[in-house]
């Protein structure tokens, strides 16, 4: 399972409930489908980490990949 984010700069759509997990490598092209049973395609994949502090002695970061999502029409 992929974790994503999915991001639009379409008004029309930014309440939409978007997935956050794929079952597989999305493509551009792809179509991602909102519970709303909207879909738009997907125009650029960012790869990104996010990384969180532990607040051990010796302060070792975590750090967790995901992949950001612009959906467009």
């Amino acid at each position: 399972m992929i974790k994503v984010f999915c991001r639009t700069n379409l008004d029309r759509y930014e309440r939409e409930i978007w997935p956050k997990i794929f079952c597989c490598v999305p493509q551009i092209g792809d179509r991602v489908r909102a519970k709303s049973q909207k879909s738009l395609k997907i125009v650029a994949i960012t790869h990104c980490v996010k990384n969180e502090q532990k607040t051990t002695f010796n302060e070792n970061y975590f750090e967790e990949s995901y992949l950001e999502i612009e959906l467009d029409k």
